[in-house]
């Protein structure tokens, strides 16, 4: 719709140059006109009426009856101009073009062809030999009717076929909108479907993990303990005379009782295994290697003094971020570079985690708050943190501040 209002604003601006240039020019030709001095008055009357129809036409455009009803005037109203100009044809040639660029840019296509014709035929039959105030004016030479008429139809091809290219071209601007919002879904889905599969991988490992850990305590740890108990049987059996065989055997039972905890140990760290292997930095290195490998976008990130984890809440705030900021730079920003910067600011008040997201993309004329920028803002609040988004040149920038109120925690872990 954008090429079709910024036509019709181009057209209502030539309407009115033409409005403008008609008064010019009887102002040029009036000491040439027999026509009486109140003619004067009533020519710039009805020239301005002309001019307040052709704006009502641009305002009124999309409701058709009161559309035809003030173009029928406006039709009047050039008719009446045109009475009292005589022989001369320049006013009524340029307020013609002007009724012929509105009737193509408002009327169908098929109308604007037969309502154009019409135009052209009713003012060559207007030019003949009238008395206006007493007064006779002469007709118009069949040389000027035939130019007027062929210039007027030369018009009518060109502005026609303005206003089907026109529509034509915003035919294909929306066919590329749908066809951006189908790749950008597409883009979203496949991503989306890479981070499952990704997921999927790891459940399935801890899910191998779980097993061989079920079939270690059914085999191994039963073994142990059948060992144990035949081990302790043969003690309370044995002759006590016997002191080397009990060693032996005492020995067979120590082994047996280290393997048994060594192997509960091993089984508690195997089930100890976090399901989410990839955490913190990890988890970004991924995103951005799938955003990247689908959709072709360069992504540069800095992870500055960054620790490679933080908390649970945290780390998870921090990966939705930069996976909306990618979404949003790729799909709304048409960005082919995307900027991440991290780095943690430290003061004696508090301490800050800084995310930075910048692209080369077009910007946004009017920043509004949208489902994803909406999202960034609730997920800060939670952690009293904010967000900024903002046109930078050559491209967009969103930034957010976190807050680390556990200072102590993250020297730990940046090994401070």
């Amino acid at each position: 719709m954008q090429a079709a209002r910024f036509y019709y604003r181009i057209v209502s601006f030539a309407v009115i140059i033409c409005h403008v240039f008609a008064g010019f020019q009887f102002w040029l030709k009036l000491p040439e006109l027999d026509v009486p001095h109140v003619w004067f008055g009533q020519f710039y009357f009805l020239l301005a009426f002309s001019l307040i129809c052709s704006l009502l036409l641009f305002v009124y455009k999309y409701t058709q009856i009161t559309e035809k009803i003030i173009f029928a005037i406006q039709v009047l109203l050039f008719l009446l101009i045109g009475y009292a100009e005589g022989s001369y044809l320049g006013v009524e040639f340029t307020l013609l073009a002007a009724l012929i660029l509105e009737t193509s840019a408002y009327f169908p296509l098929i109308q604007s062809i037969f309502v154009t014709l019409a135009l052209t035929v009713i003012t060559l039959l207007a030019q003949r030999t009238i008395v206006a105030w007493g007064i006779p004016l002469s007709s118009v030479s069949l040389h000027d009717l035939l130019l007027l008429g062929g210039y007027a139809c030369i018009l009518a091809v060109l502005a026609n076929a303005l206003h089907l290219a026109i529509q034509q071209l915003e035919g294909q601007i929306r066919s590329v909108e749908r066809l951006e919002k189908a790749v950008s879904q597409l883009i979203e889905t496949n991503i989306e479907f890479q981070q499952y599969a990704i997921t999927a991988s790891e459940q399935s490992a801890v899910h191998e993990r779980k097993r061989i850990s079920r079939d270690i305590h059914d085999t191994a740890v039963h073994t142990f303990i059948n060992v144990i108990m035949l081990a302790e049987t043969v003690i309370d059996s044995i002759e006590a005379q016997r002191e080397n065989v009990l060693q032996i055997l005492q020995q067979l039972i120590t082994l047996a009782k280290e393997g048994v905890r060594d192997t509960r140990q091993a089984l508690r760290e195997l089930r100890a295994i976090d399901e989410a292997s990839l955490k913190g930095l990890k988890a970004i290195q991924q995103l951005c290697k799938v955003f990247v490998e689908s959709t072709g976008v360069q992504v540069n990130i800095a992870y500055g003094n960054l620790p490679w984890e933080f908390d649970k809440d945290i780390d998870l705030l921090l990966y939705r971020m930069i996976q909306e900021g990618l979404t949003n730079a790729f799909r709304h920003g048409k960005a082919t570079r995307i900027d991440i910067h991290l780095w943690i600011f430290e003061t004696d008040i508090q301490t800050e985690l800084i995310v930075r997201i910048r692209d080369n993309g077009q910007g946004a004329s009017h920043i509004e708050q949208g489902i994803g920028l909406q999202g960034m803002e609730e997920r800060l609040q939670k952690v009293q943190g904010h967000l900024e988004a903002k046109n930078v040149p050559n491209g967009f920038e969103v930034s957010a501040w976190i807050p680390l109120h556990d200072r102590e925690n993250f020297k730990q872990l940046n090994g401070k």
